[in-house]
């Protein structure tokens, strides 16, 4: 009797001693052994509960890793044990989404009487070919837009943020194509090309799907699979098909980025639910069984293993553990000691007091203590979404009070003239470590037709020197969004692009300023001060201002610089018979605007990441023309 009380507390022990290692190092390196990736996913689901998605991170942490960036691309399409068990995990959890995403479509498919070939050396009647292309076109539009709309599996999510996340740390260019390979080639297509393999449709036979079906299949599984990579079909068979790729891959982006909004951060962050909480990650398995499984898989003793980390001999419970998915640090002993602790993930919300944001135009705030940020995170996730727009009133103030010479404070901070480029003449300076510039012109127009073209494509086109490369990260409101720009991204060779230009992104927050109509009771004001809206606290003014934050899911990627700018854009203000005051502009009804654009950014940065913003205020005149031709060409089309 007592021999078994020993041999099973050994066993507990053991089982402990595996499933408290903060790194998961044992439990990676199980799974490079040969075996059943199914049964280990079922078995490690059940063993690590409510941490299972920490030892996810940890995975494919180390997946990417190993990576280089010519590899990141490929990752997804590798056979390693971590894109199995992802795949694996994607089919347990994620069951009842797919069939309710494919039924109906596959249902169609397998009911066609016929292939639909596309292929012009097969099929030599064009009506019947463009009947095929039609209906291919139909069935892949049917799927997708069912995987938009349908309910996503909110432990899915959470292992596509994850996902996302680590391969953004290393690799941001590819961070869309290795979410979309998961997704679409690893999860959905294998379904649809061979539907009698998954769990999606348990009683299909594959005897009883006719051939010209598994034909069909693959082509619809081809159209899905290069709307993920947002690459053309090169077969010229397959061309036609190109604009329906161009249509979606907006929605697909889209996609990307809901499905990754919809994971609650802070559950993330945590890992660690109620003690009632049903598990996050269901398993058929019970403990012992999972652990069977695992002890059955080892080769050798587990005794090798440091069994401090089991110890005292009472069971923990899994839902008090410290480990989580930001920092896999944890109080016992790790079984990889010289492994560096992870870093806690970031927000769009707090900055460390000796980043750029917190000195704009004054002392910085105190820095938050991180369980008070995370403390004030759980119980209001959406406060990071007030604290960015006050952020943006905050800096129009700056912007404002930066570009106005009408009361200069620091006489020391005089504007120097630099660069002059078809009238347009750059000015700047120097101020409180932050280099300064700007430029303006005199636009016959309205602020507000101004403000309009400038914030359009169109206008962006002429000013921005980001080109087409801008992705929408969140919106915050209806004047309010985060980007991400790139000046990379094109299909040029990578080798040319470090030859002739230097890799360069930004997170920027941008909003549009429109001034509130009650404002005019502010005539009586010193022109010094800006006019405020209603609320007090937001300058009157047409604007459009854009600074840089932190964005946990578009880290600094290796050798690609990261600009930071303080509050820059444009401002906007009216004029009549060539002077400045507000006042007579509006008492004149005038149409003529002065448009100032201004850049901020901490001086020592300037060497780095000035150039292109210098090429952005030279092209002031070209953008003046334009908005004047505009405004022209809209008023005949108005007054005919």
């Amino acid at each position: 009797m007592s021999s078994c009380s020993s041999s099973s507390n050994e066993d507990e022990i053991r089982r402990l001693a595996f499933t408290s290692d903060p790194d998961y190092h044992s439990a990676r390196t199980l799974l490079q052994r040969k075996g059943d990736i199914k049964a280990m996913t079922h078995a490690y689901m059940s063993l690590f509960g409510d941490q299972f998605l920490a030892f996810v991170k940890a995975m494919v942490d180390a997946e990417v890793s190993h990576g280089s960036e010519d590899q990141a691309a490929e990752m997804i399409r590798g056979n390693t044990p971590c894109m199995k068990m992802l795949s694996e995990v994607a089919y347990v959890v994620g069951t009842g989404y797919l069939r309710d995403v494919l039924t109906g479509p596959m249902s169609v498919l397998f009911h066609l009487p016929e292939s639909l070939e596309v292929n012009h050396e097969i099929v030599r009647d064009e009506a019947t070919l463009e009947a095929h292309r039609a209906q291919l076109e139909s069935l892949a539009q049917a799927i997708l837009d069912r995987l938009v709309r349908s309910p996503f599996p909110p432990l899915l999510a959470s292992l596509c943020l994850c996902l996302r996340r680590s391969v953004a740390a290393r690799f941001h260019a590819h961070s869309d194509s290795v979410l979309g390979g998961f997704l679409f080639l690893r999860v959905v297509c294998p379904v649809v090309v061979m539907p009698y393999h998954s769990v999606v449709f348990p009683h299909l036979e594959k005897a009883n799907l006719p051939s010209h079906a598994r034909r069909s299949s693959i082509l619809v599984a081809k159209l899905l699979q290069n709307l993920a990579n947002n690459a053309f079909f090169k077969e010229d068979y397959m061309a036609p098909f190109n604009p329906f790729i161009r249509r979606n891959f907006p929605t697909v982006v889209a996609f990307y980025d809901r499905i990754c909004q919809s994971v609650d951060v802070t559950t993330l962050a945590t890992s660690i639910p109620p003690r009632d909480a049903t598990p996050c990650c269901p398993s058929p398995l019970s403990i012992d069984e999972a652990w069977k499984v695992v002890r059955d898989r080892l080769d050798s003793p587990l005794d090798t293993f440091p069994l401090s980390v089991a110890l005292p001999l009472q069971k923990p419970s899994m839902s008090n553990a410290t480990t989580t998915l930001g920092d896999l640090s944890t109080a016992s002993a790790t079984l990889s000691l010289d492994r560096p602790k992870q870093k806690a993930s970031s927000t769009t919300s707090w900055f460390n007091s000796t980043f750029f944001l917190s000195h704009r135009g004054g002392a910085p705030p105190p820095p938050l203590a991180f369980d008070q940020v995370f403390e004030s995170q759980r119980h209001n996730p959406l406060d990071h979404h007030a604290d960015l727009i006050q952020m943006a009133h905050t800096g129009l103030v700056a912007l404002l009070n930066a570009t106005n010479t009408a009361h200069e404070q620091d006489a020391s901070a005089t504007w120097t003239n630099g660069q002059t480029k078809r009238g347009v003449q750059v000015h700047s300076r120097v101020r409180r470590a932050v280099l300064e510039l700007k430029a303006s012109v005199v636009v016959a127009a309205d602020p507000s037709t101004c403000l309009a073209y400038i914030a359009a494509p169109r206008g962006r086109e002429i000013w921005s020197t980001w080109g087409h490369e801008v992705r929408e990260l969140e919106r915050l409101d209806c004047t309010s969004r985060i980007l991400h720009r790139t000046n990379y991204g094109s299909k040029l060779p990578p080798f040319l692009l470090w030859c002739c230009m230097q890799l360069q992104d930004a997170v920027e927050l941008e909003s549009v300023f429109y001034p509130n109509e009650s404002s005019d009771a502010s005539h009586d004001k010193d022109d010094s001060e800006p006019a405020t809206c209603a609320t007090g606290d937001t300058p009157s003014h047409h604007a459009l201002v854009f600074q840089s934050v932190t964005y946990p899911d578009v880290p600094p990627v290796s050798g690609v610089v990261r600009s930071c700018v303080h509050s820059s854009g444009f401002v906007l203000s009216p004029i009549a018979n060539g002077s400045n005051n507000d006042d007579d502009a509006k008492l004149h009804d005038a149409t003529d605007t002065l448009v100032t654009f201004a850049i901020r950014m901490d001086h020592a940065l300037a060497p780095l990441q000035a150039k292109p913003y210098q090429k952005q205020l030279l092209t002031l005149a070209k953008l003046k023309v334009a908005i004047e031709k505009s405004a022209t060409t809209a008023s005949r089309a108005s007054g005919s």
